[in-house]
């Protein structure tokens, strides 16, 4: 049976940089080491800058859970609703700010 995981890029804060959810066997390697590597290119090439963008932490780990869902299209509607809450969150932090 598959189940949908959740790799989080995470500062020692534990905000969130990047997060990436895909569906895999119980037993398959958990892809932490491919996400890394796609934070590294982003950074590289200025897509994303190099540091949290709400505590400025440049230190940052990648965790992998698995979720309670077992297709990416069941996860589908949770996880948009988590990532606009998220995207809320970061403009009112931006706003803030300015």
């Amino acid at each position: 049976m598959t189940t949908v995981y959740l790799i989080q890029c995470l500062c020692p804060q534990r905000h969130c940089i990047m997060g990436v959810a895909y569906e895999a066997e119980a037993e398959e390697a958990p892809r932490a080491a491919e996400l890394k590597r796609k934070v590294e290119e982003l950074v590289a090439s200025g897509v994303i800058d190099p540091w949290c963008g709400i505590c400025k932490s440049r230190a940052w780990h990648y965790e992998t859970r698995a979720t309670i869902y077992h297709t990416l299209a069941e996860a589908k509607g949770p996880l948009l609703e988590s990532q606009l809450q998220q995207r809320r969150t970061a403009e009112f932090i931006h706003r803030s700010r300015n």
